[in-house]
């Protein structure tokens, strides 16, 4: 049997979804391992930005309370 190849899909995005040209340029710009360090920088800015908002909305919860918290988000755990 003859492989059908990857699935396609139609990929619906509204014009404030995409991504910005002028930003993909910079972007093809770098070399990969600065494009990792870049992801790797941007995943732990989100994690102190959601730790923060933790920290204002539960202004009582233990620092270990908001870790737990902080993990589950990263996991993708819902409470």
């Amino acid at each position: 049997m003859a492989d059908a190849g990857p699935p396609t899909h139609e990929c619906k995005m509204s014009e404030d979804d995409r991504p910005d040209p002028a930003q993909m340029a910079v972007f093809r710009t770098m070399t990969p391992a600065d494009r990792v360090r870049l992801a790797f920088r941007w995943r732990e800015d989100a994690i102190r930005l959601r730790r923060a908002c933790l920290r204002a909305d539960h202004p009582g919860e233990s620092d270990a309370s908001i870790e737990s918290r902080v993990r589950e988000w990263c996991n993708g755990v819902r409470r």
